[in-house]
């Protein structure tokens, strides 16, 4: 878990963007060894899959469009090694059901189905990654103990913005920009600057659990909408389907991403 020690609101606009409505019809079986919802999950992967295929993404993307956040470290971990950024061309945006799953059964094979309709927004890209759009993570650790400040620095090797996400398991929350003004929240920051986090404080209740910092630099500013307020009124929860949705959409080349795992102690 992530506390951040700062009263503070986000300013939001929207993004505007365009992008290819697929619609996808999927079945599967439903094995003896599977549960319902393994099956549901699996299916939906595979039906953006095949989204993203009748756009014509034609890359190596198997797993990719995974955005699921599973109850296992393990899982979770393996989701996010999965994915890469660079190589692919296209991306759903965002997708929703046209016909909701029902079950069926198929008597060919004497098995139980699930069936249902998507309709995915593709976006294609029309560049590819820019490598001289870069920044410099320093000062994150592998662990940090309950309480301790998780303090960090992003230097710039060119006019960027920044987005700063954590993501775990359990939970997810954007932790830059936190600003209460437009100003503060689309800051941008200059080539060779530097930018220090020193208010994110861990905190857990378990003796070992499992989080990520994402961090997205972008060449224009791209706000992220999707918060809800907490208990302490910062403007900071959200779910990592919207964080991956909102990355797909910006174009490749005016963007990068870093990944920093740790593990947190109770002691």
């Amino acid at each position: 878990m992530i506390r951040l020690k700062l009263l503070t609101f986000l300013f939001i606009i929207p993004i505007i963007g365009f992008s290819q409505k697929i619609r996808v019809k999927y079945e599967s079986i439903i094995s003896n060894s599977e549960s319902y919802d393994v099956v549901l999950v699996k299916s939906i992967e595979l039906a953006k899959e095949e989204a993203l295929r009748k756009a014509g993404v034609l890359e190596n993307i198997s797993s990719f469009t995974s955005l699921s956040v599973l109850e296992d470290n393990e899982s979770f971990k393996r989701i996010f090694n999965s994915w890469s950024f660079t190589d692919i061309s296209g991306a759903i945006t965002k997708w929703r059901y046209i016909k909701e799953p029902t079950q069926g059964f198929n008597i060919e094979l004497n098995s139980p189905t699930i069936s249902f309709t998507i309709e995915a927004n593709v976006k294609k890209y029309k560049t590819k990654k820019d490598p001289s759009f870069k920044a410099k993570v320093i000062g994150i650790k592998s662990s940090y103990k309950d309480g301790e400040y998780a303090d960090f620095n992003v230097r710039f090797y060119q006019d960027s913005y920044i987005n700063v996400f954590y993501i775990s398991p359990k939970e997810s929350s954007i932790l830059y920009p936190i600003g209460n003004h437009q100003a503060y929240a689309n800051k941008l920051y200059k080539k060779n600057e530097t930018k220090e986090f020193s208010y994110i404080q861990i905190e857990t209740k378990l003796l070992a659990e499992y989080g990520k910092f994402l961090i997205v630099i972008t060449k224009e500013y791209y706000p992220y909408m999707n918060v809800d307020l907490d208990e302490y009124g910062l403007s900071t929860k959200t779910d990592l389907e919207s964080i991956m949705q909102w990355i797909f959409s910006i174009e490749r080349n005016k963007r990068d991403e870093y990944f920093h795992e740790f593990i947190m102690n109770k002691d």
